[in-house]
């Protein structure tokens, strides 16, 4: 996408951005696009909590039983399965994330399983 030029305290119509004086419409974009960059959505942050929640029941279940390579594959072969059905969204993208990373954080956590 080319920006348009303009004078200091224009407004780019299509990026909505606005130019501090003396400020160049590149600049602005950039630290723009960089605000945007990490919001995510009311569903996306629901999906996250879920694959938080899902993390923590995972490292329960490796406190209490040794299938814990079964689930975590299984999980994961349930993801890669919506991907190739094109039912793939940035919600699983978020969930199975955040399962995966908080769910093996604790996990490694268990004398037993270790970082092995």
């Amino acid at each position: 996408r080319a920006l348009r030029g303009g004078t200091s305290g224009a407004k780019a119509e299509d990026d909505c951005v606005h130019v501090v004086e003396g400020e160049d419409n590149v600049g602005a974009y950039i630290r723009e696009k960089q605000d945007q960059g990490f919001k995510l959505s009311s569903r996306t942050r629901a999906a996250v909590f879920y694959g938080c929640v899902t993390g923590i029941a995972y490292f329960y279940m490796v406190m209490s039983w040794g299938g814990y390579v079964f689930v975590i594959n299984l999980v994961g072969a349930h993801a890669g399965t919506m991907v190739l059905l094109g039912r793939h969204s940035s919600k699983l993208h978020a969930a199975y994330s955040s399962f995966y990373f908080v769910g093996t954080a604790l996990a490694t956590r268990v004398p037993v399983v270790g970082l092995s």
